[in-house]
């Protein structure tokens, strides 16, 4: 009887169709299925040759599916490898793992400054346009007398307490809106 070395058992182990056991240097017969020879390879009780040796011969439609995905995974992969090249050209060398701009804005810096130098920018539009307005807005306050502001309070129905000062009163319109 000629010996499988792909079927020669590393590990012991029990053939579960027939509650049969092996030993270390036993040849595995019979062959076990294909779901059983990959349990027994991930056990370790089999080498990886032992795929091979059970999978048996491809007929000639299973050779050219497994060719097709071959041939659609590396289309794919090259589809993504261009886009990639053509991301990185319209955005030059800029790195592409700088802050939103809510985190931009939030680390102190002015919106209407976004995106930082050498960035490339991960807000959309509307989100830069929204923060740089409220930064707009937030300026505009500065410019406004203490009776301006007070108006500006009744009007957007905020509480501004016993705040009598102006930097007071500035920041509870600013608190304000940022709870909205």
């Amino acid at each position: 009887m000629i010996m499988n070395k792909a079927l020669t058992v590393l590990s012991a182990c029990v053939d579960v169709r027939s509650g049969k056991r092996f030993t270390r240097g036993d040849e595995f017969s019979p062959a076990p299925n294909l779901e059983q020879a990959k349990r027994l390879i991930a056990a370790g009780c089999l080498p990886e040759e032992a795929l091979k040796a059970v999978a048996g011969p491809k007929s000639d439609a299973e050779a050219a599916l497994e060719e097709r995905a071959r041939t659609e995974a590396a289309e794919e992969a090259k589809r993504q490898r261009e886009a990639a090249a053509a991301k990185a050209k319209r955005t030059g060398d800029l790195k592409q793992d700088g802050p939103t701009v809510a985190e931009y804005v939030a680390a102190g810096y002015p919106a209407s400054q976004y995106p930082p130098k050498g960035y490339a920018s991960r807000s959309t539009p509307e989100e830069i346009a929204a923060a740089v307005n409220a930064e707009k807005q937030a300026a505009d306050l500065d410019n406004l007398t203490i009776k301006d502001l007070q108006d500006l309070a009744k009007v957007e129905e905020i509480e501004l307490g016993d705040a009598s000062k102006k930097d007071d009163i500035v920041a509870a319109i600013r608190a304000a809106r940022a709870a909205r």
